[in-house]
């Protein structure tokens, strides 16, 4: 999905041009219909959208101040389509934004314990290695092996009984293809020709993690004794003549070695300490906040079956307000992209898990707005953005623009789309860039 370097939306701007209030005509930088667009609106922009130290670069260098002055240009001009079209007053956009405000307040709350969470989850290689020697009969290698094979069928096979040769004409073709082997023939070449094997032959007749058992007993014995690494002598069987070249073969169950396990387990540990010092961090917030869940939040329900569970059950009271089930299909829409939803749906647990986390994060937004974080700078300044991108993804949506076009393109080419479909935004919006140095262009 091509975007700017960061979509913005100016609504909140564009609620002051709604207002009708007088604007001062200092320095006009553009016009929206009837509307001028100043430079002090577009410094009160850039206060809103960007970080004290993003701004400042803005200021000596006018490429930056131009991509920024155009990315507050085309905010505009989507925002005021979006407001005539009514995109901002849709019941889906509004539910969107309580979502976005929603993973804002968790992750500003979050923010101020990730030092104590972080250290919570440290694991030493100590202890990575203890826990490997306790837990060694987890991490197995199964007898296997892989090796390169070949098979020329005889006449009254048990898989194709009418498909082969007599069995000396098998023989001498297994034998030549051995003899091609063994002068240095590639087994790419060598299996393309010889082996009646059609689920090999086209890969150089490479079997790859082969399990025992499911091998004629004859192919298996010469894979269990034969030299590696290089062709054995033909084997025969009642399917016909082989030729096998073995490269490698574990033939009893052993654990794993530590270097291939440890990055997993040390990952393994860190995620269950980290669960267990999230549920210490939400579990006291949630007694403060009066997290209660009802009994239909308890079964775990398919996912899949959006009516298993009606969409006004109460599942949960929060700081004193209801969560419904409709609440939570809102929160499994944002979560999940619509090609994750039936593997991830499909999932044992599925619905507890993923509830869980739903009630996590309304119980960080609660302590968060508790403690007056809703109306700190800083989320004023990821709603601002955050929230506008929203908008420009809805109407882009309408319009089947951008990531909604369905078309196959290069980042190249989406970034021209891109472009063009804001221009075209601009038109129809009627914003006009003001040139100072034509009088014509002024406002009078």
């Amino acid at each position: 999905m091509f975007v700017p370097m960061r979509p913005v939306i100016a609504a909140l701007l564009l609620a002051g041009l709604a207002t009708g209030c007088p604007r001062k005509a200092e320095k006009p930088i553009a016009s929206l219909g009837d509307e001028i667009i100043s430079e002090h609106d577009f410094q009160r922009y850039l206060a809103s959208a960007y970080l004290a130290d993003e701004i400042a670069p803005m200021r000596s260098d006018p490429s930056r101040r131009q991509a920024a002055l155009d990315e507050y240009l085309d905010s505009l001009a989507i925002a005021a389509k979006a407001r005539k079209l009514g995109i901002d007053q849709e019941e889906r956009f509004k539910k969107a934004v309580e979502l976005l405000d929603l993973k804002i307040l968790a992750h500003l709350l979050t923010e101020r314990y990730r030092s104590r969470l972080v250290q919570a989850t440290q694991v030493s290689p100590d202890e990575v290695k203890r826990f490997y020697q306790e837990h060694k009969g987890e991490y197995t290698v199964h007898p296997s092996f892989s090796a390169h094979h070949l098979l020329v069928y005889v006449q009254g096979n048990p898989a194709f009984p009418d498909k082969g040769l007599s069995d000396a004409q098998a023989r001498a073709k297994a034998s030549e293809a051995q003899h091609r082997l063994r002068a240095g023939v590639s087994w790419d070449t060598v299996a393309r020709r010889y082996s009646d094997d059609v689920a090999t032959n086209q890969r150089g007749g490479l079997i790859r993690d082969g399990q025992f058992g499911l091998f004629p007993p004859e192919v298996e014995r010469a894979v269990r004794t034969q030299d590696l690494g290089k062709p054995g002598e033909v084997v025969k069987s009642a399917f016909g003549y082989h030729v096998l070249q073995v490269e490698s073969r574990v033939l009893e169950e052993t654990p794993e070695p530590f270097a291939k396990v440890e990055s997993l387990l040390s990952e393994r540990l860190n995620l269950a300490r980290a669960a267990e010092a999230r549920k210490l961090l939400i579990e006291p917030m949630a007694e403060e906040v009066g997290l209660r869940l009802t009994e239909a939040a308890k079964p775990d329900a398919v996912l899949l079956d959006a009516s298993a569970v009606p969409a006004n059950e109460v599942l949960a009271v929060v700081a004193g307000k209801k969560i419904l089930e409709s609440d939570f299909r809102w929160f499994l829409k944002d979560a999940l992209i619509p090609q994750q939803r039936m593997t991830a749906y499909s999932r044992p647990g599925a619905r507890k898990n993923m509830l869980d986390s739903f009630l996590d994060m309304l119980v960080l937004e609660a302590k968060a707005r508790k403690q007056g974080m809703h109306k700190t700078p800083e989320f004023v300044r990821q709603r601002f953005v955050m929230r506008q991108g929203l908008l420009l993804e809805f109407l882009q949506e309408r319009d089947k623009a951008g990531p909604f076009c369905q078309c196959q393109e290069t980042p190249e080419a989406r970034q021209a789309s891109q472009k063009r479909y804001f221009a075209s935004v601009r038109a129809e919006m009627h914003l006009r860039i003001l040139d100072h140095s034509d009088p014509n262009s002024l406002p009078n």
